[in-house]
């Protein structure tokens, strides 16, 4: 099994820490749907600000908050829970070069509709089409990796470590701690 990515700096180790908090709660679309805008939000600030553009974060960000709100309350009002036995129609799904089921087109026009299990369907059209087949994509992707991390049965390699506990604490001065040294260099103190 390959190996997670790991993060580039403590902001991102922050970051995946309180998703990673957040999932261990996370019940409905709307709480998961919150955990992936702050993943995608924190992802276009890095971006930008790394091509030195940091201050148009909020600008290049509005029209898809927009989008995202309208998809979150779909979602929440459809009232159904997230399942990986969702279908989906509408987009043509291809492998991206490293084999995953990433890249999607719109040869019918920009739709998605999403069918539960019972049937029941979601629809959405233009740029809100993206935010939501973007969202489902991460969650699935996510939601498997985190039951592989939860499973009882599966050896455990990783744990999670419940926020602002000692260990938790104890943990973060730790990874501070090292992150500091890695950029001071071997045998910083």
């Amino acid at each position: 099994m390959p190996e997670a990515p790991k993060p580039d700096s403590l902001d991102e180790a922050v970051l995946m820490e309180r998703v990673h908090a957040k999932a261990a709660t996370a019940r409905d679309p709307g709480e998961w749907f919150d955990i992936y805008t702050e993943i995608v939000e924190m992802g276009v600030k890095k971006t930008l600000e790394s091509a030195g553009e940091g201050h148009l974060v909020l600008e290049r960000l509005a029209p898809r908050r927009r989008d995202a709100a309208a998809v979150r309350r779909d979602f929440i009002a459809h009232g159904l829970p997230l399942s990986e036995g969702i279908d989906c129609e509408g987009p043509e799904v291809t492998r991206d070069p490293e084999g995953h089921m990433s890249q999607y087109s719109f040869p019918r026009g920009m739709w998605v509709r999403f069918i539960w299990p019972d049937h029941s369907k979601l629809e959405f059209r233009g740029s809100k089409a993206i935010v939501a087949i973007g969202f489902i994509q991460w969650w699935v992707g996510f939601h498997q990796h985190y039951k592989k991390l939860t499973d009882p049965s599966a050896p455990q390699k990783k744990r999670i470590i419940e926020p602002h506990t000692a260990e938790w604490n104890s943990y973060m001065r730790a990874k501070a701690l090292d992150q500091s040294r890695q950029i001071k260099g071997p045998g910083a103190t």
